[in-house]
Parts: structure tokens; sequence; C-alpha cells
């Protein structure tokens, strides 16, 4: 600090640069936390369409004549 009491600019830049690196890793985590819900919501959907054929095959053998047992 200087004699005023005022941060020099050698800190100030130091500060701003620690407060740029610290928002750039929120950001990146943000941005990982994003994706991972992306992943799960992809997952969630694919499961949700895997059920709905499966229930429709069903369907079509039971209107066939009843899945060959």
């Amino acid at each position: 600090m200087s004699y005023d009491g005022q941060p020099t600019t050698l800190q100030t830049e130091e500060e701003e640069e620690e407060e740029g690196e610290e928002e750039e890793e929120e950001e990146e985590e943000e941005e990982e936390e994003e994706e991972e819900d992306d992943d799960e919501e992809e997952e969630e959907d694919e499961e949700e369409e895997e059920e709905e054929e499966e229930e429709e095959e069903e369907e079509e053998e039971k209107e066939r004549g009843g899945g060959g047992k």
C-alpha cells in the first residue's frame, strides 16, 4: 500500500488478476455443471424413449396374438 492508504497499482493489478482467475474458475465450474445436467437430461430422455419403444412393441405383440407362448 502507498503511504496514503490506497493500494498501489501493482497491488491493484494483482488483486484484479486474482479476481479474474477466480471468476474464470467459477465460470468453468458452472459450465461443467450445466454439461452434467444436459448429459443427465439426455440420458433420461433416452431411457424414456426406450421405455416407450418397449411398450409399443408389447402392444404390437398383443395385437398380433399373444407373444408366441
